[in-house]
């Protein structure tokens, strides 16, 4: 429905509502109620989009006028436009209802797909949206006895089951919410469905009991293009004690419950009832699991008809008008839970690994670092930008992280943000400064202007583990070329890099060509290999034997290529299993394949017991563990670990030798499937997270394999979600194709998984 159409039809419409609600008080358990369209009770013109934290989704034209003669007052009527995100779709409404600022988004058709898709880009123009309401109509189970159901009554949603998705398949696929029937008062909503009724244009008086016929479960409606007056449907109607003991025009009924979202019409009242009785659901619609994924939700539709076969327009008008007083009353008692973010004040220091206390002094890199990065000591050359470049393993993050100690204790005042640039989702994650959690905001430009503002004091950004120059600065090709792969593009980070007096910038990089692109030429400090000096200090640090002589640490220094990182692996070795640096040079001696084969016996040793039985989490423990008294994997701060790429090769290697490859190719794809969520405000750290595991295992050899297609298909779907999230819509079509033609594949084009995902699909293509 078009903005164009609403206000053609609408000023007219509210102009008796609202003159009713200046004049009447109604009358509600004893008490008066004055309608809040009195002048002097007009809310404030919200100030932004980021101020509507209520979104109502409107499948049908009917659904969306029984809304707006709801609306207190109307934003849309004089003033400026709030307009809405490039690229958004929709067409909306907005306006106010009791103390809330509200969006109506006007679906162009029915179906969980359009209201996914409209959800999804109300959600980039409106970033703040806490609660969705979708409003309307729907298909009834009649129920019996003290819980029978009539048409014109109200059902509310404890919560959505999508239609094909039952909990032993998809056990996300039901969405339960906390009941919220004291919310409601029963008597309020009768008195706003008498002010729209009120409204002839709207057309929404009771059509009367005669016309409420419910008819048995078989007894089926023959043509679907011609009423039941037409066809003369005589089957018997079921007798509804409500009707006959009720008045004349009986209140709606408030039902709350699961509630069946479908792709398709519920027409069949055998399927009906069977569904009722399997799910214990309350009513059939086609919406509400598709707004799901955008916001939380609550389900309030009008009761049109019986879910069966015999379908009667006369009741959608009444149902839609009951169904938006409902809401109205729910809008007047809910009150969001309003999130207090601190903004804290500086200095910040942000810095993943603590201080090693066996690190080597390299004096003369950290006397380069201290003196070009104008910090401490040296104010007059702030905001410089300096990289350490040179071999993995040769100690850049090592001098780094001593410099930024040092500095911390020299100069408490100046902050410290510690960004991993291996991939752009840990540089998000590592810069959550002030302004972080703002949905709207395109996050790493935000990291730049607010460290580029004179009140931050000075810091510095250590960009650890810079390797990729493409990421930072990319070549013509890939300008022309969008790959869909991280979040924010390949070679978009180069322009977030923040430039200002009062900072400066510290790069770590194994490739010259990234510190050449990020660093002027005075300011490039290539890190060599330590001396046999340094070599022997780092050796002796580390090793308990006192016998060590100086000969023995250059061999082994030597063997090694002295490199730092290679010499603490081998001392940690030789800790844990008491060998000397004698017997370990002659170790290296025979062969490099011989260490890979000893160290494989070593793993296959600590990691059974061929006499205890373990649990899966005990041996991953004890295997954990094993992998760190090597040093080839580390613990973080956050209960997670890096694993060297030593042991990711070993670790393939020994899996295609066993021709395993397929099988754990399988595996991971389904855990990081499995963990993967929708991607959405609420989940995007934790998307963020899983993103680098999600592009290796989806990369990965034996992808392809059939076992494989479905787990594929949902993580490549859940990654589309975080990239709608943050509007990047070219990257969302990328996965979302992929997942639209392996479920098509797999399951059919009719499949409600491939319907959603297309549906999702389709958004893209109109952002």
């Amino acid at each position: 429905m078009s903005t164009e159409y609403n206000k053609t039809i609408l000023n007219d419409l509210l102009e008796p509502i609202i003159s009713s609600y200046l004049c009447a008080a109604h009358s509600v358990k004893g008490q008066t109620i004055i309608a809040s369209r009195a002048t002097s009770n007009r809310s404030p013109r919200p100030a932004s989009r980021n101020d509507f934290h209520v979104a109502v989704l409107c499948a049908l034209p009917l659904e969306a006028n029984a809304v707006e003669a709801v609306f207190d007052q109307h934003w849309d009527d004089g003033g400026l436009s709030f307009d809405k995100t490039p690229g958004d779709p929709n067409s909306y409404s907005i306006g106010v209802i009791g103390r809330h600022n509200v969006v109506l988004a006007h679906m162009p058709g029915i179906g969980v797909a359009n209201a996914a898709s409209v959800a999804s880009a109300c959600k980039t123009s409106y970033p703040n949206i806490r609660l969705g309401l979708v409003v309307g109509i729907c298909g009834i189970v009649p129920g019996n006895g003290s819980d029978e159901r009539v048409l014109g009554d109200i059902v509310i949603s404890d919560g959505v089951v999508q239609w094909a998705f039952y909990a032993e398949e998809h056990p996300a696929g039901k969405l339960r919410k906390t009941p919220i029937r004291n919310s409601i008062y029963t008597r309020e909503i009768s008195c706003y469905l008498s002010d729209i009724r009120a409204t002839p244009q709207l057309g929404a008086t009771y059509p009367g009991k005669a016309r409420d016929r419910l008819f048995e479960p078989d007894f089926k409606h023959i043509d679907e293009h011609k009423t039941c007056g037409d066809l003369g449907c005589s089957g018997t109607p079921v007798p509804r004690k409500r009707l006959l003991l009720e008045p004349d025009e009986p209140a709606p009924s408030i039902h709350f419950g699961l509630i069946v979202s479908g792709s398709t019409v519920m027409k069949s009242g055998r399927d009906r009832d069977r569904i009722a009785k399997e799910e214990n659901v309350v009513a059939f619609e086609m919406e509400g699991a598709g707004a799901w994924d955008s916001f939380p939700c609550v389900v309030i539709k009008g009761a049109c008809d019986y879910a069966d076969s015999h379908k009667n327009k006369v009741w959608q008008r009444y149902a839609a008008a009951a169904a938006a007083a409902c809401m109205k009353g729910f809008l007047q008692e809910w009150v969001p839970i309003e999130s207090i973010t601190q903004i804290p004040k500086g200095p910040w220091f942000v810095i993943p690994h603590p201080k090693n206390e066996n690190f080597v002094p390299r004096v003369s890199y950290l006397e380069t670092l201290m003196s070009q990065l104008g910090l401490g000591t040296h104010a007059d050359k702030l905001g410089s930008r300096v990289a350490l470049y040179g071999l993995g393993g040769i100690g850049k993050t090592q001098i780094a992280l001593s410099y930024v100690h040092w500095l911390q204790e020299i100069c408490p005042s100046t902050s410290v943000f510690w960004a991993h640039a291996s991939s752009p989702e840990r540089f998000l994650q590592k810069c959550k400064i002030a302004g972080y959690d703002d949905p709207q905001a395109e996050i790493l430009s935000l990291v730049k202007s607010w460290l580029e503002q004179t009140d931050r004091g000075r810091w510095l950004m250590v960009i650890d583990n810079a390797d990729d120059t493409e990421l930072f600065a990319p070549s013509q090709k890939d300008e022309l070329i969008h790959m869909s792969g991280p979040a924010i593009g390949r070679g978009k980070l180069g322009r977030f890099v923040p430039s200002c007096r009062h900072g400066s910038i510290l790069i770590t990089s194994r490739n010259k060509q990234t510190a050449v692109r990020l660093a002027p030429a005075k300011h490039r400090i290539q890190v060599a290999k330590i001396t046999d000096a340094e070599a022997m200090r780092l050796i002796r640090s580390t090793m308990e034997d006192d016998d060590i002589t100086v000969g023995t640490t250059e061999r082994l220094a030597s063997r090694l290529e002295h490199l730092p990182l290679a010499l603490v692996q081998a001392t940690a070795f030789m800790q844990e299993n008491g060998t000397s640096i004698e017997d370990y040079l002659q170790l290296l001696d025979e062969s490099n394949e011989v260490l890979v084969n000893r160290l494989s016996e070593l793993f296959e040793a600590f990691g059974r017991d061929s006499e205890t039985l373990q649990s899966g989490l005990e041996a991953v423990t004890k295997a954990l563990g094993t992998l760190i008294a090597f040093s080839f994997v580390s613990n973080r701060k956050n209960d997670t670990v890096d694993m060297h790429r030593l042991v990711q090769l070993v670790t393939r290697k020994w899996l295609a030798t066993r021709g395993a490859t397929d099988d754990f190719t399988v595996a991971a794809l389904k855990v990081v499937s499995n963990a993967f969520p929708w991607g959405r405000f609420e989940t995007r750290d934790i998307c963020l997270q899983y993103l680098p595991h999600a592009h290796a295992v989806l990369t990965a050899h034996g992808k392809d394999v059939e076992a494989a297609k479905l787990p594929r298909a949902s993580l490549l779907y859940n990654i589309s979600g975080l990239f709608m999230h943050q509007g990047s819509w070219e990257n969302a079509e990328a996965y979302l194709s992929q997942a639209v033609r392996i479920l098509a594949q797999a399951q059919g084009e009719e499949h409600p998984d491939t319907l959603t995902s297309m549906g999702n699909l389709a958004a893209t293509y109109r952002n």
